[in-house]
């Protein structure tokens, strides 16, 4: 075992080049042969992908990739996949990661459709996948593929009343905010707190803004006058807004 994790080690070390203090992780790092890699560790896939996916979270980083550009991170998920296909927290938690906090939507997309070739009736999976779809792409498309997958499983018919509702809105092509915010808002509750659960506050921030703002400078009456965190909304020049 000493020797495995020696040889792990020196593997790892140097695949990778270590993040310089000057500059990002995103800049640092790059994209490795995977066949190299998958040679090198022979019949000890599974531990070095447990390695690297550790060596992976501790290098984490928050800054927001460019969108022609993949995550230093879904390279990483990506192999962690190839070195252990059946590694699904690497699929549930690295989509996770990539979509919220990486903003990788496309890198995020591509390790969920990776994700569900090994567990294709998994319900989080399937749900994180046609969210990431919905509400983060903008792909009605892909989403509406997914949630009609959805549909199907029994733990949605039971705990997910509204998917009707929002196949049917996809279906019709209809841009409705409110239910968007009840999907994020439902994903928001059952988070731990943390990185993850910070950065979706912000996106409901900005949703419940967009459905309040519309509401109140509409001139009707039943709107909502607080945002997300609990501030009034101010008027300036007849003009509701939120507070800076």
């Amino acid at each position: 075992m000493v020797i495995i994790l020696f040889v792990t080690t020196n593997i790892l070390n140097s695949t990778f080049k270590k993040p310089k203090l000057d500059i990002s992780t995103q800049e640092s790092s790059y994209t490795f042969n995977q066949n190299v890699l998958k040679l090198f560790t022979l019949g000890n896939r599974r531990l070095v992908s447990s390695v690297l996916w550790t060596k992976t979270l501790l290098e984490s980083d928050t800054t927001h990739t460019k969108t022609s550009e993949r995550s230093w991170m879904y390279y990483k998920f990506d192999t962690i996949s190839e070195l252990d296909p059946y590694f699904f927290e690497n699929y549930l938690f690295g989509g996770i990661y990539l979509s919220i906090i990486k903003n990788d939507l496309i890198g995020a997309a591509a390790l969920y459709e990776k994700g569900l070739i090994q567990y294709p009736t998994d319900y989080q999976l399937l749900y994180n996948t046609a969210f990431n779809y919905f509400y983060e792409m903008n792909n009605a498309a892909k989403a509406l593929e997914k949630y009609m997958l959805l549909k199907e499983h029994p733990y949605a018919k039971s705990h997910f009343k509204i998917l009707p509702k929002l196949i049917l809105k996809l279906k019709n092509k209809e841009r409705d905010p409110k239910l968007a915010f009840n999907l994020l808002f439902k994903s928001y509750q059952l988070m731990t707190k943390g990185i993850v659960k910070e950065r979706t506050s912000q996106s409901l921030f900005f949703l419940k803004a967009e459905i309040d703002l519309a509401c109140l400078n509409s001139g009707s009456k039943a709107c909502a006058r607080r945002d997300f965190f609990g501030n009034d909304y101010i008027l300036d020049n007849g003009i509701y807004r939120i507070k800076k």
